[in-house]
């Protein structure tokens, strides 16, 4: 919760409050960390472009705002699209497999 603004380190308490972007928020969490002017605990959440989203699967990431799990998914010039084949690869906002095509000027060919 913000309660008032952080100008000098006095302004707040270490053990019990933190700094983002200029507010103090209260603690709470295993790790925390700041996204914008809100805090989240990266243990279980993570901040994607300013957005808190929670996290899950074998390997969390960030397309854009969008929180997705790189391990079956990947990020296409800020699209989430499944992935399968061979050699996944992006060309454009568009997935193919590198295996049998190829992406020639932006466009899957």
């Amino acid at each position: 919760m913000v309660f008032k603004r952080c100008v000098r380190p006095q302004d707040i308490q270490p053990s019990v409050h933190m700094c983002c972007q200029g507010n103090v928020v209260s603690k709470g969490g295993i790790r925390l960390a700041c996204c914008g002017d809100q805090y989240y605990d990266a243990a279980i959440r993570m901040c994607c472009a300013g957005n808190v989203v929670s996290k899950g699967g074998i390997r969390p990431a960030c397309c854009g705002d969008q929180y997705y799990d790189a391990a079956i998914s990947m990020c296409c010039a800020g699209n989430v699209v499944s992935k399968s084949g061979i050699r996944p690869a992006c060309c454009g906002d568009q997935y193919y497999d590198a295996a049998f095509r190829q992406c020639c000027n932006g466009r899957i060919c």
